[in-house]
This record gives structure tokens, sequence and C-alpha cells, in this order.
């Protein structure tokens, strides 16, 4: 009668050993499942903002910049000013005296209009709304200076982005430009050391074609300014002298510059 009741009670520890063995193994697999999933629902929303982040640094950023470059905006130059031989003396030859290098300033805006090449080119508009310019020169004793005026010169600007902070800006313009010559001569007058004083004036279109590299803020140009005006008063000694010519006057000269784009 034992003997089938330790039968019975075998098979009953057995099955519940079975039982406990095929939890456990579910536990795990399910612990181990839950534990991956988790893992990876913590992980990928943060590779995926990692992804957006870097995609928005390398190009949104960098054309933001860039389009910042060749952007609108003011420009204040100061520069050096290198008259030709012939400038104001169409009588030039071989030897003779020349105005000297002279000083430059100009300020004005640069109006973009149209972005290409993912912004890294700027077209648009370049208005200076004031440019001066001065230089001098000494013939046996006389003083000649020569001092220019343009009240507003337009004309078309290409701006060109090198990287997020260097540029290049090609540009052309034309304007009206006043030009005064005057100083004090010697008289011929042995018994007087009195000078005499004189003055011309000179108006016309000039035109100008020009470069400018710019590091951030800083800008360094170089351009040349030509054309031919007109002399339309010419006083001596306080006498208006009443010349009839055609003769037209070259006001060609370099410009270097060193100045500031805003």
């Amino acid at each position: 009668m034992n003997s089938p009741k330790m039968m019975i009670a075998a098979l009953l520890i057995s099955g519940l050993a079975m039982n406990a063995k095929e939890t456990l193994q579910f536990r795990a697999t399910t612990e181990s499942s839950n534990s991956s999933f988790i893992f990876k629902n913590r992980t990928q929303p943060r590779n995926i903002l990692k992804l957006k982040t870097s995609a928005f640094s390398s190009s949104s950023a960098r054309d933001w910049e860039e389009a910042e470059v060749t952007g609108g905006g003011l420009f204040l130059n100061f520069g050096l000013h290198f008259p030709s031989k012939k400038f104001l003396n169409p009588y030039y030859e071989s030897g003779d005296a020349t105005y000297k290098i002279g000083f430059d300033f100009e300020f004005g805006n640069y109006f973009r209009f149209a972005k290409l090449a993912d912004d890294k080119v700027g077209i648009g508009l370049r208005a200076t709304w004031l440019s001066l310019s001065y230089t001098a020169m000494s013939i046996d004793g006389d003083r000649f200076r020569a001092a220019q005026i343009s009240p507003l010169r337009v004309g078309p600007q290409v701006g060109v982005a090198i990287n997020e902070t260097m540029g290049v800006d090609l540009f052309y313009q034309i304007g009206f430009n006043l030009t005064d010559e005057f100083g004090a001569l010697e008289s011929n007058d042995p018994t007087t050391t009195e000078k005499i004083g004189f003055n011309s004036i000179y108006t016309g279109v000039s035109h100008e074609v020009g470069a400018a590299y710019h590091f951030k803020v800083f800008s360094v140009g170089l351009g040349y300014r030509f054309g031919r005006l007109t002399n339309i008063s010419r006083i001596y000694d306080g006498t208006d002298i009443d010349e009839d010519t055609d003769e037209k006057y070259s006001v060609g000269n370099f410009r270097a510059t060193l100045g500031f784009k805003f």
C-alpha cells in the first residue's frame, strides 16, 4: 500500500519541478525582452535628436551664416588716393609735376536683392551716399590742391562668401563728380611776397570699378575711378577767367581702402 502512495508523491514532485523551471525560463525571457525594449526606447529618441541637431548645425546654420556674409548693410571706408599722371592735367608731358598721394573717405549702403548658390552669392545695389578725396602738389613755390566730392554713387555689386566669416565683393558705380582745384601761386611782381589765389571747378560724371575683401566686419578694398570732367569756372587773383575750350580733364585715380562692413 505504501508503494502506490510513494509513486504518486514522486510524480507530483516531478511535475512541480518542471513547472517551476518553465516559469523561471519564461520570466527570464520576458524580462530580457522588456529590458531590451526599454533600452531601445530610451536611447532611440536621443539618437534621432542628435541626428536632427547635427543636420541643422551642418546645413541650416551654415547657410544662415554665409547668407550674412553676402548680406546687405552699411560700409565705412578710409583710404589712400593715388592720382594718375594726367589727373587734372591734359597737357602732361614726361617729367612734369604730378599730384601726390592723398586721402579718401566714403560711406554708404549695400542692398541685396537676390541670393544664389545656397546663399553663397548675393546680388544687389551699392549706394555710396558721400565720397570725398583730397590731394596736393607743389611746383616751384606754387601750391596746388584738389578736392573731389561725389554726393551719390550707385551701381551693381556681387558678393561671394568664401566661408562663414570671409567674403569678396565686386562692384561698379557711376555718379556725379565735383572737383575743386585751388591754391596759391607766387606773384610775378618781385616787389611783393603775397600769393595769388586761384580756383578751378570741374563737373561731370565719373565711374569706378573695384573689389573688396572682408573678414567679419573688417574690409580691405581697391578701386579705380575714371572720367573726364568739364571746367565750368576758373578764377585767378579774384578775376573770373572765361576760357572757351572743349578740353576735358581726367580724374583717373586708384583708391586703396581699409574700412568696416556692418
